[in-house]
């Protein structure tokens, strides 16, 4: 038999009184602590009856016990659950495999995953973070029409270089996994490069975002600082389309081109985001730009998405860039079709006003929002949020990192009170509700979509997405 390996998309970390297991792609699970100890034997390639005795030499438990949980989790095709009752976990699939050619040890060492208290498996708002976003700025390069941004507040970075290094040197000592950059946009920040350059010496491979045309100088700087991949946010290559969509100058796309090429040529990997718009709903344009960026070494996907309702504008600017449903379903499932077997194409969802609610099942079991319980976002002043779109609204500032650690500002009464809100928090419907344990604990909410559903001064109505949530006040998509 070949050596085998924990698989090396998943990672591990202690989460004081619990462990967690995570990838990079969203995947997030609570296990019981003795659990991790006994996977971190698995962190480097090793025969199976090798990796189970010395786990059970160094962890004083059998190897009976040690092959009953490991054994399920060899090459498993399909999620597993181990345990039972309040123990129980469900494990992802392929977590231990054979040895990819590839293989980089983590250094894990099963005392890592000590703990000193009692297990909690529980609570699903992890101990600490495990991403957040820096909002670095609100500048911005366009001023595109469906802009999703609080422009209100033109605001450049306004935390020190120095406090900033000591936010990502504190990243790094509590184990947060991943941090990017957004605004704004990130190359109009002052020492961009700078920043950019700690977070990689800290050990993180932030992807910022631009619509900004860069430079040569900007590719030469970021090749020298290590970065690895960046973002272009691009709807279309037909300069006449980007005009009415960002309102941006004439040879726009003349310079977007030769940043893309650029950064190809230096060997940046780059990724694309693509929004569908009613400017833009167009099968033989979107066809355009995928073929363009299938030219290129370096890249890496384009993700396609319907564009949603903004926050920040009016119903009537809504209405202008919303895209027809029939038209947009129609063409991104023509999309689906055709670039089935690129993998480099992610084609967003189709969806309509009807399919909105779900059913119980369904809402209980879709994916739970990362905003307060595993991630947060900075903001250019220091404040805290809980999600990009929601910026300065006050009832989502959790914290203030001028004045707190990364830790502190979790721990705030304010991020635990969002984070365990009481019937008397919320609106009627939801304080009535024979769910609402159930639902505020494990199924969660999406605060955006409410804001943008009832409006931003009724924060505490239930996701529209939930059975019995009112029908919602404006158009969300």
């Amino acid at each position: 038999m070949k050596q085998i390996v924990l698989n090396p998309q998943y990672k591990l970390r202690n989460d004081i009184d619990r462990s967690l297991l995570f990838s990079d792609k969203g995947m997030m699970t609570l296990i019981h602590p003795l659990q991790a100890m006994i996977l971190s034997f698995f962190d480097k390639p090793d025969f199976l009856d090798n990796a189970i005795q010395k786990a059970s030499y160094y962890l004083g438990i059998s190897r009976k016990n040690v092959e009953d949980f490991v054994k399920p989790l060899i090459m498993n095709q399909k999620k597993t659950w181990v345990g039972e009752n309040d123990n129980a976990t469900q494990f992802p699939e392929d977590l231990i495999v054979e040895e990819p050619i590839d293989y980089l040890e983590r250094g894990y060492d099963f005392r890592d995953f000590m703990i000193d208290t009692k297990v909690n498996l529980q609570d699903l708002r992890l101990r600490k973070p495990l991403e957040f976003l820096f909002v670095v700025n609100t500048q911005c390069y366009a001023d595109c029409v469906y802009c999703y941004a609080d422009r209100g507040k033109k605001m450049d970075l306004q935390i020190p270089l120095e406090r900033i290094f000591e936010i990502f040197e504190e990243s790094k000592e509590i184990e947060i996994n991943n941090i990017d950059f957004s605004g704004g946009d990130f190359f109009l920040c002052k020492n961009w490069d700078l920043i950019l350059k700690n977070a990689i010496d800290n050990g993180f491979n932030p992807k910022p975002s631009t619509k900004t045309p860069i430079t040569n100088d900007t590719i030469k700087r970021l090749k020298e600082i290590g970065a690895k991949s960046i973002q272009f946010s691009l709807d279309s290559i037909n300069q006449s389309t980007l005009t009415k969509l960002l309102s941006v100058p004439s040879d726009y796309w003349k310079k977007i081109d030769h940043s893309i090429r650029k950064t190809n040529e230096a060997g940046i990997h780059f990724r694309v985001n693509s929004l569908i718009t009613n400017y833009n709903c167009d099968y033989d344009g979107v066809c355009n730009l995928i073929d363009y960026l299938l030219r290129f070494d370096c890249f890496d996907e384009i993700s396609i998405g319907k564009v949603g309702f903004s926050l920040y504008k009016t119903e009537n600017e809504n209405k202008a860039f919303l895209t027809n449903y029939n038209d947009s379903n129609q063409l991104l499932e023509k999309l689906r079709t055709v670039f089935n077997s690129e993998k480099k194409v992610i084609i967003g969802s189709s969806s309509s006003p009807d399919e909105l609610k779900m059913t119980d099942e369904k809402f209980t079991n879709k994916a739970r929002c990362t905003a307060n319980y595993s991630s947060f976002v900075l903001l250019p002043d220091g404040k805290v949020t809980i999600c990009e779109e929601l910026y300065w609204h006050p009832q989502f500032i959790i914290g203030d990192l001028l004045q707190e650690s990364i830790l502190e500002m979790w721990n705030s009464s304010k991020a635990l009170k969002l984070a365990n809100l009481s019937k008397e928090d919320v609106c009627d419907g939801c304080r009535k509700c024979i769910h609402f344990e159930y639902c505020h604990k494990y199924a969660g909410k999406c605060w955006k979509q409410i804001l943008k559903a009832y409006g931003k001064e009724n924060w505490f109505y239930p996701d529209p997405s939930c059975p019995y949530a009112p029908q919602p006040l404006y158009i969300l998509e």
